[in-house]
């Protein structure tokens, strides 16, 4: 063999390498039922009472988006705008959608985090200690006592 092709056979092997670890970082599609995955945050989470499921008009006023552009979308807001407990769940049509709703979230989150700054020292202590979780074609932001145990549940039900 000549010293070309050993050189090219070596750079192909390492390219290949390099693509394959690429590949694998890459975001995970679950293939997890919604139902379910809701179902067991929302166990989790141990919502207050106070919670409403609402509609596709809350999605868009509080976080500027359209519920209908993705597969599954599901808000649980409180029933006071004095409260700053929400639920938001998501299941991605794509992967891709991922970075403009958590961009949305982070926003509806510093507009919270400014209306409670000051004289809502526990509902400021609830966005502080909030779960933001991106994972693949799943997206998860709650605020609530529970998160992290909520948040745990959320990526074991992955």
């Amino acid at each position: 063999m000549s010293k070309a092709f050993k050189i090219s056979r070596i750079v192909l092997t390492v390219l290949l390498v390099v693509f394959i670890f690429w590949d694998m970082k890459g975001e995970k599609i679950s293939s997890a039922d919604f139902e379910t995955v809701h179902t067991k945050v929302l166990t989790a989470a141990e919502l207050p009472d106070t919670m409403q499921n609402a509609d596709n008009r809350m999605v868009k006023r509080f976080y500027g988006l359209n519920a209908n552009d993705f597969e599954h979308c599901v808000l649980y807001s409180p029933a006071s705008n004095m409260d700053a407990h929400e639920m938001l769940l998501i299941q991605l049509k794509s992967v891709d959608q991922g970075a403009a709703v958590e961009a949305a979230i982070r926003e509806r989150l510093a507009t919270q985090k400014n209306s409670f700054d000051g004289y809502g020292a526990e509902q400021t202590k609830l966005l502080n200690d909030c779960v933001l979780k991106v994972q693949g074609n799943y997206v998860l932001f709650l605020v609530c006592e529970n998160a992290a145990k909520a948040g745990s549940a959320f990526a074991d039900a992955l």
